[in-house]
């Protein structure tokens, strides 16, 4: 049998970022010791998993605001985040979005990656 997800990508023009992923804790996972980036949310922390190398762009990408648009969100729909280069990837695993439910998906979507292409782009411009 195939499953099949649903995908939603998103490219920014500039320079690329760090490698990173972001999806629900699994329940066991906090027992694991995982490393997973500390957030000055530590709810948000407690509920999802975000691993990458560089945990200090991390942070800078994933500030309350961001925080706030993930959980807003994730009230509507289950998806995982993976970025990497100019790349964002939305990811609803395992579930093939009807097609009137994909208007509202992309829209969610694209507001945070809206909002972490800004904060990506002031992080490019604080570095320069």
């Amino acid at each position: 049998m195939r499953t099949f997800s649903t995908v939603a990508l998103f490219a920014r023009t500039q320079r690329g970022d760090p490698a990173f992923a972001l999806r629900r804790m699994l329940l066991l996972e906090p027992l694991l010791k995982l490393k997973h980036v500390e957030l000055a949310a530590p709810e948000f922390s407690k509920r999802f998993a975000l691993t990458g190398a560089d945990h200090g762009w991390l942070r800078r990408m994933f500030d309350h605001q961001v925080i706030d648009l993930i959980i807003s969100t994730y009230a509507h729909q289950r998806f995982q985040i993976s970025g990497g280069g100019p790349w964002l990837a939305f990811t609803i695993p395992q579930t093939r979005l009807k097609p009137e439910k994909w208007r509202g998906f992309l829209q969610d979507m694209s507001r945070i990656a809206i909002a972490v292409f800004e904060r990506a782009r002031a992080d490019d411009t604080a570095a320069t």
